[in-house]
């Protein structure tokens, strides 16, 4: 019985200790990464290393602050200072990235990419675009999430197409909610929607397939939707949708 107790003490020891080994190496990793990357945004930005530490010091706070890793706060910074951005608009991305992550579940990195692509394509702010997602989220049976990834893949071609960031959003949401689909199919829709409308707009017919714009206006106008305004121009394409799902 004392030799068996001894053998279970000395496992359970090789086992704390493993864990503990893990843990320092864990640690070590993390450190090793913010520091590369503060040392990284100091290249990029041509600060001194004493600014340099500043910053490392308001990433550590705002890490704290919204119970993240500041290796996640580092690693984010390092790509937005890459954009070309200032201190303010960095902080500001931080911010609203670390919401957007925190709310719909969404790996740092991924939430980082959705909110660059809805802030660098809409012309909005980061917090903006981190308000909607949520507002959304909790407005629909969708996700904050499942519309930021739909919204990455469609929310230049509906810039192109004078389609505001709210509005894009909505229909997002609206169609997640009823069809469930992937956002990525979503997304990818909805883009080539758009895009395709554009092509007509622009050069009054679809090269595809000789689409023209009588042939969409004869269309809506079986649901008495009309394509045009009173001077021959085309309608808001916010106010169209809108007046087709009506008639739904």
């Amino acid at each position: 019985d004392r030799i068996s107790g001894r053998l279970l003490q000395m496992a359970a020891t090789m086992l704390v200790l493993r864990g503990l080994t893990s843990l320092w190496r864990n640690a070590t990793s993390f450190a090793q990464t913010y520091y590369d990357k503060l040392n990284e945004i100091r290249v990029v930005t041509g600060k001194s290393q004493a600014q340099a530490n500043q910053l490392g010091v308001s990433y550590r706070k705002l890490a704290r602050d919204m119970k993240v890793s500041a290796t996640e706060i580092a690693v984010a910074a390092t790509e937005f200072w890459r954009q070309g951005l200032d201190e303010k608009q960095v902080n500001e991305r931080l911010v609203a990235t670390t919401q957007y992550a925190k709310i719909s579940a969404m790996e740092f990195d991924d939430a980082a990419q959705i909110i660059t692509a809805a802030t660098n394509t809409m012309g909005i702010s980061a917090q903006h675009a981190a308000d909607i997602f949520a507002y959304l989220g909790d407005m629909s049976a969708s996700v904050p999430d499942e519309i930021g990834v739909a919204m990455q893949k469609a929310s230049a071609s509906a810039k192109e197409f004078g389609l505001t960031f709210e509005w894009l959003g909505a229909y997002i949401a609206t169609i997640s909610e009823k069809t469930r689909q992937a956002p990525e199919v979503i997304g990818t829709s909805i883009n080539s929607i758009m895009a395709r409308l554009h092509s007509i707009k622009t050069k009054g017919f679809n090269e595809e397939d000789a689409t023209r714009i009588n042939d969409i206006a004869k269309a809506l106008g079986t649901i008495d939707v009309a394509l045009m305004d009173n001077e021959g121009n085309w309608r808001n394409m916010a106010d169209i949708f809108s007046d087709i799902a009506a008639k739904w």
